[in-house]
């Protein structure tokens, strides 16, 4: 992962954890499941030990989410929600696999040796990963909701106020694309890239910047670059910010 993926995903969970409700929705699953003993672990954990270790999954879990979830986000744009969050479940589940073949193996001494136990372990992590990865899409759009620090939208027609996706300089005007539209505002680049408040984006040309969670894919010739967004514009990315691109993790790394 690259230290601009890194970044957004340390972004990603703040946001969500900035919301008190969505620390004790962790940390009231977590008691849940300590409460309960699936699985077995109230045979084999008192209570205590078992609630302990139920956040342990619980909160290990939501940091893996977070990770796949900003590693498969380009993926996912544009696919039914539905779609999406099952695939990000079972992705999140086999990763989680193996923090909870490290922790059992901690705490009970169990390693998997046998492809049963492998299987249930798998089974149990994408049950718990998918509770998960719906608590973060909640939160996650509440945040998002609740955010009104995008100044950009209120120069905006309403009907056209939506997720940015790319600002764009035409003659003396900012082409504002979001999805719900695009509109042409009297105001330099630099002006309307203050203004997009919350919005994670880059500049990647003199004359345009990308939301980076709008960018659904990117090549590279020689010394430019494209980006295609979510709503079909394709983006050039001169040279001078090509390694600005790579470190945001839109490019392979390499050399120029």
């Amino acid at each position: 992962m690259s230290t601009g993926q890194m970044q957004h995903a340390l972004r990603e969970m703040r946001g969500v954890l900035s919301d008190p409700r969505a620390w004790v929705t962790l940390l009231g699953v977590s008691l849940a499941l300590g409460l309960a003993g699936p699985f077995g672990t109230d045979q084999n954990l008192s209570l205590l030990p078992r609630c302990l270790y139920w956040m342990a999954i619980v909160f290990g879990t939501f940091k893996i989410g977070v990770l796949m979830s900003v590693l498969t986000e380009p993926w996912r744009l544009g696919r039914p929600i539905w779609v999406a969050l099952t695939c990000l479940a079972v992705l999140d589940g086999i990763m989680v696999s193996v923090w909870l073949f490290l922790l059992n193996g901690i705490v009970y001494g169990i390693w998997p040796d046998q492809i049963g136990y492998a299987l249930l372990i798998l089974v149990n992590a994408t049950v718990v990963s998918g509770i998960v990865v719906v608590i973060f899409h909640v939160f996650k759009r509440k945040t998002m909701s609740d955010d009104d620090t995008v100044p950009l939208l209120d120069r905006l027609p309403f009907d056209k106020r939506g997720a940015i996706i790319s600002l764009s300089v035409q003659d003396h005007y900012t082409d504002i694309r979001t999805t719900k539209g695009s509109e042409l505002i009297l105001m330099r680049l630099s002006d309307a890239m203050r203004e997009v408040g919350a919005t994670t984006g880059l500049q990647v040309h003199r004359s345009h910047w990308v939301a980076l969670s709008q960018v659904t894919s990117a090549s590279r010739t020689g010394d430019r670059a494209e980006l295609t967004m979510s709503d079909g514009t394709v983006i050039p990315v001169s040279r001078t910010y090509i390694p600005a691109v790579r470190d945001a993790g839109l490019l392979p790394k390499g050399k120029g």
